[in-house]
């Protein structure tokens, strides 16, 4: 006669039953959160048809799809522990998001420190690279290219997503694939070393920019 579930559940460790617990709430909090993120930025592309006006609905559109691929890492939870390969996937997938997602942040406190600072109207449409440009978005973009000159932003500077500014967060991921290994309940840099210097630092440096 098999044992009921609720008796067998009694007799697992205390703590295997914590990581069952915590793995479940994660599946399902991250699942969650993928539909919302997803929903958003599916109903924001639609409504912009995909041609953004200023750098504040760039921001905001990337962020979300950072924020879904960090997701989405999130999701794999301690199954990546199972292989190597899954496991190296995920902590990509993750250090990524969560680089992006810092830097982005950066990104749109410039806006609106600019936008405080010089008055500039969040609904000022991007002017094409001929056309004049006034003193507050000169300063501006200035500074986008400076931080994309050190780190990675995620988007153009035209009307479109621009992917070539990809090649600084990708060498970053693949810099920690290294490092890569459990780290509690996922896949992440071991190492109080390697994980100081693989989210901490660029923290530190986008507080002092």
């Amino acid at each position: 006669m098999s044992e009921p579930a609720n008796c067998t559940w009694k007799g697992l460790p205390e703590q295997t039953r914590d990581n069952i617990l915590i793995y479940q709430t994660n599946m399902t909090v991250t699942s969650a959160v993928f539909i919302v993120v997803f929903g958003v930025g599916l109903s924001l592309f639609r409504l912009w048809r995909g041609q953004f006006r200023n750098t504040a609905q760039i921001n905001v559109f990337c962020s979300l799809i950072t924020e879904l691929i960090e997701t989405i890492g999130k999701a794999i939870g301690n199954n990546g522990f199972n292989s190597s390969d899954l496991c190296r996937a995920q902590s990509a997938l993750i250090i990524f998001g969560t680089i992006s997602s810092v830097l982005l942040s950066m990104l749109c406190a410039m806006d609106l420190i600019t936008v405080i600072a010089y008055h500039r109207s969040t609904e000022q449409e991007l002017k094409p690279a001929e056309a004049p440009v006034e003193p507050e978005n000169s300063l501006h973009e200035g500074i986008q290219n400076e931080i994309m000159y050190y780190f990675s932003v995620l988007f153009g500077q035209g009307q479109e997503l621009d992917l070539d500014d990809l090649e600084v967060s990708v060498i970053w991921t693949l810099a920690g694939q290294g490092y890569a290994g459990p780290a509690d309940f996922y896949c992440w840099v071991t190492g109080p070393s390697a994980a100081l210097g693989f989210f901490y630092v660029p923290v530190w440096i986008t507080f002092l920019l």
